[in-house]
């Protein structure tokens, strides 16, 4: 008989490993985030989110500090709510931006690119926070660390939520706390007490404040727990979680969107109806076309998650798809489906299919809807584990692993090849014509470093420079220590000595002509796609 102290120490040991592994695992991947931080610059958007923390912040500040307020504002004018644009009024956030901006306040930090870096390294903290959450839902469904391990690595290797998880102040935290909700509501619907109800009512709550899509998933949550429920003995108690549940988020949602505070009813009705028809009217380039965003086709989301998605993640996905499916119409025996797997199916469906029925605008290809990747992971993990538990063909499942690994090698190898860049990642399938069909750079986030090589190599004191693209050169430009903004002065073709472009939606004609008066000084080029030049007017 085996010595039951060996059978433990055995255990033991694998234990430590289990912790060891995931450990160092996480450690790295923090590590990679941290020192990439100032490898992104600042980007559209960012100081728009700023500002709007500040307004939020001296609304707060009148009400419960007013002459401390009055100290730091005393030379400056923000705006009311009441004053706002529509666009930036309902768009939500500032539960995250306000409270940057008070840290602002406190840290004393006044240079704008400082502020922005800063910024960002906040932004991939909590993305890092999530994908801890993340690890232990898949843990939790798949009971393997392994898996858990894998599937994160998944979210964390998709070349463009890596990228905008640094300066992407909005989509990537709201993709985050979703996650940290999604845990905690799956931990409720297992075992409904009150510290998960609090739980799941807080962060759920923080991300609706951030998007206020992100109500799908308290309404997910409390369907499929009401259906749990239904034909039980507790159903009053369930009765009273629901009740419990909706009302501390109301309460949440409120006390943490000040905006909210003087008129909550009719203000959460303007949000929800700024949210599916947001107020813009400009085009998008779409399959080689300029469609305005009133009129973009229902098949605009679905293409720009396939064609920004490795290939090997989409047949990882759809592998697992077919083994829910085939488990969920009872074709599959093998596979057990639990509550966690209608939860990431409904949190899929549902928000791809609203923009249809809605016919919400749509822009800058599907960044507004990354917060429904993690579910689409965590059907990727579905399928490699039930392939490789469930099939028990050795050849097969070699194979398999094969494949699998050469495939994120060959993803990582071209996040790091192509790094920071990541945030313009096509598949093979359309890589090679992407900019004749798609927009590249929508954020301005390749500004930053041809900015960086001009200041640096140009031995100048003042650069006269003309941007030739849509995009407004003066957000990217908080990439740039004050000192080195000052030297940029952006004017007219005719005076400019320099030239620059990300190519979003530039209409010059860059033929002999333009080339007898500029020359490269610098380009970026991505899978053979120009996504930012640099030219100098030659003498």
């Amino acid at each position: 008989m085996i010595n039951v102290n060996f059978l433990n120490y055995l255990k033991y040991k694998s234990e430590v490993y289990r912790i060891f592994v995931t450990f160092i695992f996480f450690i790295s991947i923090l590590i990679i985030g941290l020192l990439s931080v100032n490898d992104y610059g600042a980007v559209n958007d960012e100081y728009t989110h700023r500002l709007n923390g500040f307004i939020t912040l001296n609304y707060l500040g009148e009400i419960f500090l007013p002459d401390i307020t009055r100290q730091y504002t005393i030379d400056k004018n923000f705006l009311s709510f009441d004053e706002m644009p529509d666009q930036l009024r309902y768009y939500g956030g500032t539960i995250l931006h306000a409270p940057l901006g008070f840290l602002e306040v406190i840290f004393g930090i006044e240079d704008k690119k400082d502020v922005f870096v800063f910024k960002h390294y906040v932004y991939f903290l909590i993305f890092f926070i999530s994908l801890i959450f993340f690890f232990k839902i898949l843990n939790r469904r798949f009971n393997s660390w392994q898996y858990s391990i894998l599937g994160t690595s998944l979210l964390f290797l998709t070349p463009r939520i890596f990228a905008n998880s640094f300066y992407n102040n909005m989509d990537i935290p709201f993709m985050s706390f979703l996650i940290i909700a999604t845990y905690f509501g799956v931990r409720f619907l297992s075992k409904s007490n009150k510290k998960y109800i609090f739980l799941f009512s807080l962060f759920s709550s923080i991300a609706i404040d951030i998007r206020i899509v992100g109500g799908i998933l308290p309404l997910v949550i409390l369907i499929i727990y009401f259906c749990q429920n239904l034909m039980k003995k507790s159903l009053k108690k369930s009765v009273v979680n629901l009740v419990l549940i909706f009302f501390m988020h109301i309460i949440f949602i409120i006390l943490f969107w000040p905006l909210l505070w003087e008129n909550p009813i009719d203000n959460l009705i303007k949000i929800f109806v700024n949210m599916t028809n947001h107020p813009l009217d400009f085009d998008v380039f779409f399959f080689g076309e300029n469609i305005n965003v009133t009129n973009l086709p229902w098949f605009y989301l679905p293409t720009w998650i396939f064609i920004s998605t490795p290939i090997l993640y989409t047949l990882l996905f759809l592998i697992g798809i077919i083994f829910f499916l085939s488990a969920f119409f009872s074709l599959n025996n093998k596979i057990k489906i639990n509550s966690t797997d209608k939860i990431f199916l409904l949190m899929i469906m549902v928000p791809a299919i609203l923009p249809i029925l809605l016919n919400s605008t749509l822009y800058n290809g599907w960044r507004h809807f990354y917060f429904i990747y993690p579910f689409i992971v965590y059907f990727m993990v579905y399928g490699i584990f039930f392939l490789l538990e469930k099939i028990h063909i050795k050849k097969i499942n070699l194979m398999f692993k094969i494949l699998l690994v050469i495939g994120l090698l060959d993803i990582s190898s071209w996040m790091i090849q192509n790094h920071p860049h990541q945030y313009v990642f096509f598949n093979k399938i359309i890589r090679k014509n992407a900019s004749a069909n798609f927009e590249l750079d929508y954020m301005a986030a390749s500004y930053k470093e041809n900015l960086d090589y001009l200041v640096n190599n140009e031995n100048k004191k003042n650069f006269n420079i003309f941007n030739a693209s849509e995009t407004k050169i003066w957000y990217p430009l908080f990439s740039l220590s004050k000192s080195d903004r000052d030297k940029i002065h952006e004017t007219d073709k005719l005076k400019a000595d320099y030239w620059i472009t990300n190519y979003w939606f530039d209409k010059t004609i860059y033929d002999e002509n333009f080339y007898n008066n500029f020359e490269v000084l610098k380009e970026i080029k991505i899978d053979g796609n120009k996504i930012n030049t640099i030219f100098k007017r030659k003498n």
